[in-house]
């Protein structure tokens, strides 16, 4: 089916996935800020990690 013809009678839309996949893409999200002494928190969303996961993220949402 076409994406836009099926969202077109959607009432809701959620989307869940992650770029990359858990190894290596979130565990770099979190090594590469402890490299450099930066504390990456735990929500991955949030700081340094959370602009990688963005950069990944954002192209295939806008597609």
């Amino acid at each position: 089916m076409d994406l836009r013809e099926a969202l077109a009678a959607a009432d809701y839309v959620i989307t869940m996935f992650q770029i990359g996949g858990y190894k290596p893409s979130t565990v770099i999200d979190f090594e590469i800020p402890k490299r450099y002494g930066l504390r990456q928190t735990i929500g991955d969303t949030l700081g340094i990690g959370g602009i990688m996961r963005a950069i990944r993220t954002i192209p295939v949402m806008l597609q």
